[in-house]
């Protein structure tokens, strides 16, 4: 039969779309809520609605979908629930931004045409990353996507708000928050970029008045980085055993162009050793001095308005952007001889993560939870090992941050979003909280009521995910029954305190249990400098560009690979090519095994159970099932990566490397047809129980290679041992009786003799046509040991001849191999007196350099001064030279 025709290197390009719509049209990843299968459920981390696939997403999903693949394989009902984030800021952004084009704004548009416009935007522009996520190869089920305001989950959201706010968590009141000046709103501290910026830290005083409220010559010098916020000054704070100042508490000064009078207070807030020891109190514009005016009494004065303009109390100032505030304030003192010192001061200043405006602490009326009472029970949680961190150590980061829990600020001033269910009467001021919109008054009946104008945090949705995106509150829902609580939750570690910490939280107060057991924590994908990607800094790697060059499998192979215990990635474009060369590797075993002859299977010929007619057939089934342990360990203690390497290191060492080598002379001799059919067989059979393994990391060229083995097995009338889809295959389980320790270590004598004979081969130049013949010296237990073995080492290290046993040949190279002495006679391969004097010559040039490495090493000042990851190197370079020299030295001592 005519054979299909296999291209030189793995192409993913065309393969990958076409695998993926048949996945997607055959079912594959759907879930059946009513069927007996197990439940494994992995919840999507919802990117947001405006985004684009990053390499965060890349290395997410690659793990996520690597767990959903294998549990999958293994006989679960795997469900990945996939969803969107209607992401507040960032949507009502980028509608803004289109009204501007046209000349218009949400204000002159109105508030329900303005959500139109938004809902708008959603259904043309909202699945492109869903759309990119399949590229990369995501699993989900799709068919049931959810969007945070989708009805479900804002039903799930009111019922919520309604539940803390009768509970008494859910309050309302003025306390500083971050205010983004540009888009008008609070916004959470996660939502705030920190960037060190270049700033000048200015000194200025205070007269101190005496009993008349006239100034005196003294005065009190406090520091700010932020000069306009004096204007909202009403006290400044020392520290009670500050002796310096301890006669001032109690007295009070004069506020410089403005006039208040401020009182001296006494606060152990205050650090004497900082500066002047006298702290400037502006309660409306701290979240510190917010806390040490509310011990004192102190009433704030807001100078800020929601543009970042100096407000009515300003004074002359008012008017005026916080900025030119600024520099009139300071111009203005100087003018007056009170600013006593100027110091360049480098400072963390806060930025909208959405606009890059610099954010302002801000008091401002807002809606609030009541967090402690809700952290008890999710410590608790953690603590009895209901819900596991790996890796282990970031539950300290978690209990550290539960510990100093604040209360959390819910509300936006946004029209996208889910918006605040609280309702107010015109008539009688009656405030009502309700699941549904209610049309009169509970109180007075009156028809006249208005909403609350603000919506929730984005992140008030997203903290109900797990069980939202199930169908609660209907707890009768089939898939909230099978499905929750959920089993595993893959993340980063920059959100424990923001997103996982508060879903542990809701999913105990909402359905009485912890949301999921287990919690993966990637690293961070950084630059190779170890910066953030980012737009600004220009220094990232788009994820899909990554799959048109490399392709998906690559992809997720080499984030998986550099995936280490929850570290961050120093990601490099060129780290992607381990993923293309290890899919090469593959594909140039397949066209290996697919060059054979295959008209020698049979009817009898059943590739899912091995063959073996030799011991290097069962070696590399002994191998297979250790990596088969291996991988089911790994994955089960959540070292997913260590899970690849182990497939890795069977698929390119001992199967590529070693087995295929090994079978080559029973494949390639015609007078054995059984021997050939065997081989075949039993290397086919090896093949597909590695693909299977490797399916859930890089399912494309797993299911490729079995598509056409099914097509030519097929063609040939012979029964494929799997179905159609290779990704919903069963595993088979590791074959503990087939794992042989013994028969492993006998081939682990063959590698290393053989390994020995060809670094001996190198070293001398030898080509891999030249004959060589070899003497192994040792135990006679242990030299009889390996006659059965010999045929093996001879063929793999291409010699004529191996001896086993007898005097050390003169001339000769040598090696020692777990106390077998190797030798390789030297006499008939070179001409030893040109070799002398090549040896000779090049120990010269190595003398030469490890005398200049010594001397540059031994100077204190290059020590001193070089940095030191150029003295390692320096220091490496002396090793390797020195041991280079050892060596040349060993081969001229050999030659005699």
């Amino acid at each position: 039969m005519a054979r299909l025709e296999l291209s030189r290197t793995w192409e993913p390009g065309e393969v990958e779309a076409r695998l993926y719509r048949s996945w997607e049209d055959s079912g594959c990843f759907q879930t059946d809520p009513f069927g007996e299968k197990p439940a494994f459920v992995i919840n999507m981390p919802p990117p947001n609605v405006t985004g684009q696939l990053h390499m965060g997403h890349g290395l997410q999903d690659s793990v996520q979908d690597a767990f959903i693949r294998y549990k999958r394989m293994q006989g679960f009902d795997a469900l990945w629930q996939p969803g969107k984030d209607h992401a507040g800021i960032a949507t009502q952004n980028v509608v803004e931004k289109l009204l501007a084009q046209e000349g218009t704004d949400r204000h002159q548009l109105g508030r329900p045409a303005f959500l139109t416009r938004a809902w708008e935007w959603k259904e043309k522009y909202g699945d492109i990353i869903t759309e990119q996520k399949r590229k990369l190869g995501d699993s989900a089920d799709w068919q049931h996507e959810v969007f945070t305001m989708d009805p479900g989950p804002s039903l799930a959201v009111r019922e919520v708000f309604v539940r803390l706010f009768e509970k008494g968590l859910i309050y309302q009141g003025d306390y500083i928050v971050n205010w983004c000046p540009r888009c008008h709103t609070a916004i959470s501290d996660e939502e705030v970029d920190h960037e060190e910026t270049a700033s000048h830290l200015w000194h200025m005083a205070y007269p101190v008045l005496d009993e008349a409220g006239q100034p005196t010559a003294e005065q009190v010098v406090v520091a700010t980085t932020r000069p306009e916020t004096m204007l909202g000054d009403v006290a400044v704070a020392v520290h009670p055993d500050d002796a310096r100042y301890r006669h001032l508490v109690g007295r009070k000064l004069r506020l410089p162009l403005v006039g208040r009078e401020l009182l001296v207070i006494a606060d152990e807030f205050v650090d004497p050793a900082f500066g002047t020891g006298c702290v400037k109190v502006t309660p409306a514009h701290d979240p510190n001095d917010f806390e040490l005016g509310k011990r004192h009494g102190l009433t704030p004065v807001k100078v800020l308005d929601i543009e970042g303009r100096i407000n009515q109390n300003g004074g002359s100032y008012a008017g005026l952007d916080r900025y030119e505030a600024r520099q009139r304030i300071v111009e203005d003192l100087e003018a007056q001889s009170l600013i006593m010192k100027i110091e360049e001061h480098a400072n963390a200043v806060g930025q909208c993560q959405r606009c890059s405006t610099v954010v302002e602490p801000y008091l401002s009326r807002q809606w609030f939870v009541r967090m402690k009472p809700l952290a008890d029970a999710a410590v608790a949680a953690v603590q009895a090992g209901d819900v596991r961190f790996h890796p282990k150590r970031w539950e300290n980061v978690f209990f550290h941050w539960m510990d100093g829990i604040r209360d959390w600020c819910i509300s936006r001033q946004l029209w996208w979003g889910h918006r605040i269910p609280v309702f107010t009467c015109a008539a009688c001021g009656h405030v009502m909280v309700t699941r549904v919109d209610p049309t009169a008054c509970a109180a007075c009946g009156s028809p006249q009521l208005s909403q609350d104008e603000d919506v929730l945090d984005t992140w008030f949705s997203s903290w109900l995910w797990p069980f939202t995106t199930l169908g609660w509150p209907d707890l009768d829902n089939p898939r909230f029954r099978k499905y929750y609580p959920t089993h595993l939750m893959v993340t980063g570690y920059d959100i424990i305190f923001f997103w996982v910490s508060r879903m542990i939280m809701a999913g105990i107060e909402f359905t009485g249990q912890a949301p999921f057991r287990d919690i993966y924590f990637t690293g961070i994908v950084k630059d190779t400098q170890g910066r953030k990607m980012s737009k600004s800094l220009g220094n990232g790697i788009d994820p899909l560009e990554m799959v048109q060059t490399f392709g998906a499998d690559a992809v997720r192979y080499s984030m998986i690979a550099l995936n280490t215990e929850g570290q961050d990635i120093k990601l490099s474009v060129q780290k992607f090519e381990m993923g293309r060369n290890f899919a090469n590797k593959i594909w140039q075993a397949f066209r290996f095994l697919h060059m054979q002859d295959w008209s020698l299977l049979d009817g009898a010929t059943n590739l899912a159970e091995p063959c073996c007619r030799e011991l290097a057939d069962e070696w590399i089934l002994s191998r297979l099932h250790s990596t088969r342990l291996k991988v089911e360990e790994a994955f089960d203690r959540y070292r997913i990566n260590e899970a690849q390497a182990a497939l890795y290191e069977f698929i390119w060492g001992d199967f590529c490397d070693w087995y295929v080598e090994l079978a080559k002379p029973r494949l390639y001799n015609e007078q054995d047809p059984a021997g050939r059919k065997a081989a075949l067989e039993h290397g086919l059979h090896v093949f597909l129980s590695a693909l299977q393994l490797l399916s859930p990391f890089m399912p494309f060229i797993a299911e490729e290679i079995w598509r056409i083995i099914r097509v030519e097995l097929e063609g040939f009338g012979l029964t494929p041992p799997f179905g159609e889809h290779l990704m919903l295959h069963r595993l088979p389980a590791p074959r503990p009786e087939w794992i042989q320790p013994e028969v492993e270590a006998e081939f682990a004598l063959v590698q290393g003799l053989t390994t020995a004979l060809r670094n001996i081969r190198a070293e001398q130049n030898l080509k891999p046509r030249t004959a060589i013949s070899a003497v192994l010296n040792g135990e006679s237990a242990r030299l009889e040991g390996l006659k059965p073995v010999l045929h093996y080492i001879q063929d793999l290290a291409q010699a004529s001849e191996i001896l086993l046993g007898g005097e050390r040949p003169r001339p000769a190279a040598a090696n020692v191999v777990d106390g077998i002495d190797v030798w390789v006679p030297l006499a008939d391969l070179i001409d030893l007196d040109v070799e002398r004097a090549r040896l000779q010559k090049e120990r010269q040039r190595l003398e030469g350099a490890v005398k200049s490495l010594d001397g540059k090493l031994g100077n204190a000042e290059f020590i001193a001064r070089a940095p030191a990851e150029v003295v390692d190197k320096e220091r490496a370079k002396l090793d390797g030279a020195r041991q280079d020299l050892a060596k040349l030295q060993q081969n001229l001592a050999e030659l005699g």
